[in-house]
């Protein structure tokens, strides 16, 4: 790519970062719903247990949701 097709494609990149970032504040979205169907996500969640990946995907919903006390519970628990 010469180099305004790459500057073309970061702002697009960043685009869909904004975009799937507002969906997830407004419950749109569920995150952790990527985690299972990203095909580049699942490649580098191998090397995790699945206790660890339930710990984090309670806290990081809690942590979206604003419940700072229950996030910080399962993050505790998937440390």
């Amino acid at each position: 790519m010469n180099p305004k097709q790459k500057k073309i494609r970061r702002v697009h990149d960043r685009m869909k970062r904004n975009n799937l970032r507002e969906a997830a504040f407004k419950n749109e979205v569920q995150i952790s719903s990527l985690f299972e169907s990203n095909a580049d996500i699942a490649i580098m969640r191998k090397p995790f247990t699945k206790g660890f990946l339930g710990a984090y995907e309670k806290g990081f919903n809690e942590y979206v949701k604003g419940n700072w006390t229950a996030a910080i519970v399962h993050f505790e628990e998937a440390k």
